[in-house]
Parts: C-alpha cells; structure tokens; sequence
C-alpha cells in the first residue's frame, strides 16, 4: 500500500470514505494473458466485495479496469470503486471506498483529472 487515507478511524460512520493507492507486480507470465483482464483479478483481491459492474476506460491515454463492488455486513453496506492500470510494468491500483454511494462516486471521480508524465 502506497497511500491510505480515511475520513476518520469509525469505519461504520455514515460519511466514512477512504481513499488508498496500491501496486503490484505484473507477474513473470505478462506475455500470456492481456493485462485488463489482469487487472480485473487484481481489483477483486484489492477491494473485497460483491462486483456490481466492469467496464474499462481510458484515462490520460492509459486502459483502467475499473470495478464497482459492494460489501454487505450486518448494520450498513460499503460502496467501493476500484481502478487499476498498468504502468512501467507495475499493476497501479487506486481505491475509494466508503459507506455512502454518491460520497464514494463523487470522490472516484477524481480520477478525471490524473495526468501520467511521458
């Protein structure tokens, strides 16, 4: 883990949202399988949770596979939005999560604005 950050340490908060960047290795087999289906593997494992939708986009000329999830427990839900790309041959995951849906969408939306360096 990169970065973590959260709104507050009570996690079942009704605002409570959090923020994290992870990467991981690309794997010794790189060249056997394309890397958005990688990188959908790679969203399950970083943000546990029932998956609601996959798509992919292009941010800043870069593929992102990104993955909505959901996670139930006993007194609230948690809303989680996962993207992850590949870069200079790591896995770079960027997490937002949270238990309110609009907080957490409204935060994954800054990913609008990232810009890679040549």
């Amino acid at each position: 883990m990169l970065l973590w950050m959260a709104s507050g340490p009570d996690d079942t908060a009704e605002d409570w949202v959090a923020l994290g960047v992870e990467t991981y290795p690309r794997g010794r087999d790189k060249d056997r399988g394309d890397d958005l289906t990688a990188s959908f593997t790679t969203n399950v494992s970083a943000l546990p949770g029932s998956t609601t939708e996959r798509l992919v986009i292009k941010l800043s000329g870069q593929d992102f596979a990104v993955s909505r999830v959901e996670r139930k427990e006993p007194l609230l839900t948690k809303y989680g939005v996962v993207y992850t790309t590949v870069r200079k041959e790591q896995f770079v995951t960027f997490l937002f999560g949270g238990n309110d849906r609009n907080r957490v969408e409204k935060l994954a939306g800054s990913m609008k604005t990232l810009e890679f360096a040549p």
